[in-house]
């Protein structure tokens, strides 16, 4: 065993554990990030999927309302699909980053 100059043995574990806990937070706000960036390109997947089927112009087409709320409804569909299991984006960007953060 060694001697700790200027630190306990205490003071050690409680700044590790500072540490071990900014880097769990870092894995939360990441893995957030990916989830919410997941959320988005699904989003835009919808989005653009929607756009290739033409609008009726018959009487049960809803104008501009419908178009807003399709587009409300589609964002949290994408946000409920990006927190299930999703697409599998979110995971990949997630390994990806946490190996380019380690490094």
């Amino acid at each position: 065993m060694g001697i700790i100059v200027g630190n306990s043995f205490t003071e050690q574990r409680v700044q590790n554990s500072k540490i071990n806990e900014s880097t769990k937070q870092n894995e939360i706000s990441l893995r957030q990030a990916c989830q919410d960036f997941e959320s988005i390109f699904i989003f835009h997947l919808m989005k653009n999927m929607r756009q290739t089927v033409p609008k009726s112009d018959s009487m049960l087409y809803g104008g501009l309302s419908e178009d807003i709320y399709r587009s409300m409804m589609d964002e949290e569909i994408a946000r409920n699909i990006a927190r299930g299991p999703g697409i599998g984006l979110a995971e990949i960007l997630y390994r990806q980053l946490s190996r380019v953060k380690k490094s």
